[in-house]
């Protein structure tokens, strides 16, 4: 990665704090990629894990509360998210003495934007910063494709874990929509070189991973295939490879189809390209031959979306919504059959729901803001010939869109096993395109203006 992140201009080192706590991260973001539900379990009551991190992080980050402002405060990259994660608030506070910590509990959706803001304070400080946390998420790709078949193998065979302590949750439970976004993710820094090939088990892992994922739960089929298709189309190197990439993916799908796997997921779905193929259709189509309750679980989504935009953008919700606190599988009179559910399987009706119209908005702007800048900085990076730099900003948008289309179908965003890692990538992204812009601008000095079109 050296030749990825020059070391060719000063940066601003973080405390010895500062960097324990992004260790802590990244071990944490392992942990809750790999182990699911099992790692968000983990508690010191009355904090669970992700409560107890963010924690850490300000007490660690506030030792440096001068470099803090600077790097947070007084930035205008910042005002989005300070604006929803306001409104947020204030659509929190009122429900906290009727709903407790049910009210709490919902407010992660904008609360955990903390951790947007921890990571871009510590990883703003220049390229020292920022290149160790590129190289452990290369780490991360490279391994996690390996633990996830292990992990889905014990899920469908049944085998009985430990549970968490004072829990009846087992130590391993993710699902299988969280899985396919990180294998996303791992495929996109492949796909832009910034992931050296690892050999054919490796590919084979991915693909054995995502078929499974894929075939259990539609959100994780289109998150995969949208991240990688956004990837392509902004990679020059990424297509290169397309072509030995697909040839390598059709080998598979052959060798896939002659051993014709039988294996049963939840809802009776199976491992099978025509599971495969019905939850790629069932998106844009009805299908009466649906295995798997596709057709079910797609029209009682469209209904209560409906729900919500009839008291929000049509009735008397308009402005402010809900409020985070009530149930709103109970308010809305959509009951789940375990009871546990409380909000809707969008992250954007979520927001339309208890934030209204404002909260939307600020939602759509703050998401939309994120993905100019980095767009932005890839070109910008691609013209001046920048061709690490910009491999990471096509890699950083392949991930968020694989966490943005999984967080339209599932209740990914709202709890901390997606929060923390999206809020995490979210403050890298901020923090890249502030360390770039640096980076360049003193390249453009050094070299008497010659780089002077890179920079706005």
């Amino acid at each position: 990665m050296t030749a990825a992140f020059p070391m060719t201009v000063p940066s601003t080192s973080a405390s010895v704090p500062a960097r324990f706590w992004m260790w802590l991260l990244g071990l944490s973001l392992l942990g809750y990629a790999v182990l699911g539900k099992g790692f968000a379990y983990l508690s010191v009551p009355p904090l669970y894990a992700a409560e107890l991190l963010m924690c850490l992080g300000v007490l660690c980050v506030a030792c440096e509360p001068c470099a803090l402002l600077r790097a947070v405060v007084f930035h205008r990259s910042t005002l989005p998210l300070y604006l929803f994660m306001a409104w947020g608030a204030v659509r929190t506070l009122p429900y906290l003495s009727e709903y407790g910590i049910d009210a709490l509990r919902d407010g992660v959706l904008w609360g955990y934007g903390l951790f947007a803001i921890l990571v871009l304070a510590v990883a703003s400080r220049g390229v020292q910063m920022l290149r160790p946390m590129v190289k452990a998420f290369r780490r991360f790709a490279w391994v996690y494709p390996y633990l996830t078949v292990v992990a889905l193998l014990i899920q469908i065979a049944g085998i009985a874990l430990p549970t968490v302590p004072d829990t009846n949750v087992p130590v391993l439970s993710n699902k299988t929509g969280d899985i396919a976004v990180h294998l996303a993710g791992a495929s996109a820094l492949f796909l832009v070189g910034l992931l050296p090939a690892r050999g054919i088990l490796w590919f084979i892992c991915v693909f054995a991973s995502v078929l499974t994922c894929a075939s259990g739960n539609r959100g994780a089929a289109v998150s995969y295939f949208a991240a990688t298709a956004f990837v392509l189309l902004l990679s020059p190197r990424a297509r290169s490879l397309a072509v030995r990439f697909l040839l390598l993916v059709t080998l598979l799908l052959g060798l896939t189809l002659f051993i014709d796997p039988d294996v049963r997921l939840h809802q009776d779905r199976e491992i099978s390209l025509r599971q495969l193929a019905i939850n790629y259709a069932s998106v844009v189509t009805s299908l009466s031959d649906n295995p798997g309750n596709t057709e079910g679980t797609k029209q009682w989504r469209l209904m209560w979306w409906g729900r919500i935009v009839d008291y929000t953008i049509f009735g008397e919700y308009f402005w402010n919504g809900k409020g985070f606190g009530i149930n709103l599988t109970t308010a809305d009179g959509f009951r789940s059959q375990s009871g546990l559910l409380r909000s809707p399987h969008s992250v954007h009706m979520t927001v339309l729901a208890r934030g209204g119209v404002i909260g939307l908005v600020l939602w759509l702007l703050l998401q939309g803001v994120w993905l100019i800048q980095v767009l932005r900085r890839h070109f910008r990076a691609a013209r001046a010939r920048h061709f690490h730099w910009s491999a990471m900003f096509v890699a950083l948008g392949g991930y968020w869109v694989a966490f943005i289309v999984n967080a339209s179908f599932d209740v990914f965003l709202e709890g901390p096993m997606g929060g923390v890692w999206f809020w995490s990538l979210f403050g890298f992204g901020l923090a890249a395109v502030r360390v770039y812009d640096s980076w360049a601008t003193r390249m453009i000095c050094a070299t008497g203006g010659r780089w002077s079109p890179v920079i706005a």
